[in-house]
């Protein structure tokens, strides 16, 4: 039923998206869930070719969006409720391509349209980051924190979609590869069957400190995915 529900706010996403013509994709959680993996999520972040007002602007109201206040100018955040029922909503985060300071653009990062069924608003699409940034997305969290979950999704993706990540390993950081490996000892064997230079990775993060993030500064999110 969870899944139904963030299928739910992942198509209406898309209709206020495509509406507007603004390129979007969902990554994390709910992307790793729809190309196969088994594990739970509770919210949607995407990455959208957009500023937070614009955002704003455009899920005022709209299929069942609300826009929540908070201060940070590089994403949104948004709940959206189901049509029939006004309680326990999804939380969707938008990461925006366009902030103060941005470097790095969504155009080379593709994106595509799925089908899924969702629980009220029955079947429809949205769009989805490619495995391999999905990939990329995950690597810089398993860099810069210790959560476990991390290198399970690095795992699963991997197992699953090893044809879509491994001829782009080379545009992966090794510093961030050599820091995950840190983090999470268990990636190492991963990285090795990608044809990772296992050497370099962990001489490229030696003396870079694993001190976890409390807060993600702004920008982290975009840069870890098309950096």
């Amino acid at each position: 039923m969870l899944r139904e529900r963030l299928n739910d706010a992942a198509i209406a996403l898309y209709r206020v998206f495509s509406r507007a013509g603004v390129s979007f994709g969902i990554f994390g959680g709910h992307a790793i869930q729809v190309f196969g993996s088994p594990r739970s999520t509770k919210d949607i972040d995407c990455l959208a070719r957009i500023t937070k007002l614009q955002v704003i602007q455009l899920f005022h109201e709209q299929e069942g969006f609300r826009v929540v206040s908070q201060v940070r100018d590089d994403y949104a955040l948004l709940f959206w409720f189901d049509p029939a029922k006004k309680h326990n909503p999804v939380v969707v985060e938008i990461f925006c391509e366009q902030f103060p300071g941005f470097v790095h653009s969504m155009e080379s990062a593709p994106c595509s349209l799925i089908s899924i069924k969702g629980h009220s608003l029955g079947h429809g699409v949205s769009s989805f980051l490619r495995p391999f940034y999905i990939f990329k997305g995950k690597l810089h969290a398993a860099a810069h924190r210790a959560k476990f979950l991390d290198s399970a999704d690095l795992r699963a993706l991997a197992n699953q979609h090893e044809d879509d990540i491994k001829p782009f390993v080379d545009q992966l950081n090794l510093e961030t590869i050599g820091l995950a490996i840190r983090r999470h000892v268990e990636l190492e064997l991963l990285f090795r069957r990608l044809g990772v230079d296992l050497s370099e990775a962990k001489q490229a993060a030696k003396y870079t400190s694993l001190s976890d993030e409390e807060a993600v500064p702004a920008g982290a999110v975009q840069s870890g995915l098309l950096a």
